[in-house]
């Protein structure tokens, strides 16, 4: 999800907290036919966290790294069509969307660390899931299940990815309008890849070739032989 915000600027609008771990000044592209790849740095050498979340964060990664900054702040991956690969310091983050319906897609989320952060680090763990969350959904109200009032949860709106992607969906706005030449890329070599090409033309074809079906007349034979339609049987 954060590789379609990573555009000068679009991070840390959309993200406070991670437009002050990465950034897009030295953002590279890499494209392929089934993939692309975009590398960003780490920003002021995490000395400014842009939310208490991400102060956390921010601690546990230079902690680690014994005070050294991240070669990158993140390297972010996406395969065609339905994998997301994220690489941020000490961990990797696979992302893998499920279609469940028109408006329904399970997006399963796995996260990998170093054994030694999986077996002793346990706050650094903590820190980077909370940060992950954050920038898919913003800030979570806090909620009393016990309480008969669900007012807040009701009323909660989330932000961050999951809110851009919502609210671009309502409005009818294009949520990647804005990044310019580089997604415009991306989406002209989806349709222009081969396999798609071949099969929108079989499509075509087929729906030329079709015609007006006529409709079944369906029968029923009975034990003395005669033949009634159906519908007469079913009385």
């Amino acid at each position: 999800m954060a590789a379609f915000a990573a555009k000068m600027g679009s991070v840390a609008a959309f993200h406070p907290g991670l437009g002050h771990f990465v950034t897009c000044e030295d953002l590279a592209w890499e494209f392929g036919r089934h993939h692309s790849v975009q590398t960003v740095g780490v920003s002021q050498a995490l000395a400014r966290p842009g939310s208490s979340v991400y102060q956390r964060w921010h601690e546990q990664v230079l902690r680690f790294g014994r005070g050294q900054v991240p070669r990158h702040g993140a390297i972010w991956l996406t395969y065609y069509p339905n994998v997301m690969v994220e690489w941020y310091p000490y961990v990797l983050v696979v992302s893998t969307l499920v279609p469940r319906g028109p408006q329904h897609t399970t997006n399963v989320v796995e996260f990998y660390y170093p054994e030694e952060i999986t077996l002793f680090e346990r706050e650094f763990v903590e820190a980077e899931r909370a940060a992950y969350h954050k920038a898919l959904y913003g800030e979570v109200p806090a909620f009393d299940p016990t309480s008969a009032s669900t007012t807040a949860m009701a009323a909660f709106e989330p932000s961050g990815c999951d809110g851009e992607a919502r609210r671009a969906t309502d409005t009818s706005q294009a949520f990647y309008s804005e990044f310019g030449d580089e997604m415009q890329e991306i989406y002209e070599g989806i349709q222009n890849d081969p396999a798609i090409v071949a099969a929108l033309g079989k499509h075509d074809a087929r729906r030329h070739r079709a015609r007006p079906l006529e409709q079944p007349v369906l029968e029923h034979e009975r034990s003395d032989g005669r033949r009634l339609p159906c519908a007469e049987f079913a009385q």
